[in-house]
């Protein structure tokens, strides 16, 4: 089963004032399991509850010890599924910044307020 791993992320998020935000998880606690994480405002939390359990779903931060970056992911260790990022207000652009495990799938997704995609990319293998 391929799963997606983000070991290191760094989000900047432009809003319409053209202030930039940094976003690196760096006060978060390793390996402790949550509903959400909430940074400078945006709201990190699973794209979906478990459809294999009836267990609520949980994020958790771990290290990535090659960067010295913390990394977030799904908890739910018999089912991966994906993070989201929700803004608490418009924004002009973001930036990403992620390293994942070799040899998975990787992919983003942007979303409008109506819930149509705005943007998307993906690779099929995330490089060596």
């Amino acid at each position: 089963m391929n799963r997606i791993w983000i070991f290191s992320f760094v989000l900047a998020v432009s809003i319409a004032s053209g202030a930039e935000t940094v976003i690196d998880f760096e006060q978060a606690t390793i390996g402790k399991p949550m509903t959400n994480w909430v940074e400078k405002g945006v709201v990190f939390t699973l794209a979906h509850e478990p459809k294999q359990s009836k267990a609520a779903g949980r994020v958790m931060f771990f290290p990535h010890l090659a960067t010295n970056h913390k990394g977030i992911l799904c908890a739910m260790a018999t089912e991966p599924i994906p993070v989201q990022a929700t803004f608490p207000k418009d924004i002009e652009s973001v930036t990403l910044v992620l390293a994942g495990s070799t040899w998975c799938t990787a992919l983003r997704e942007a979303f409008e307020k109506t819930g149509q995609i705005e943007d998307k990319a993906a690779l099929a293998v995330v490089p060596g």
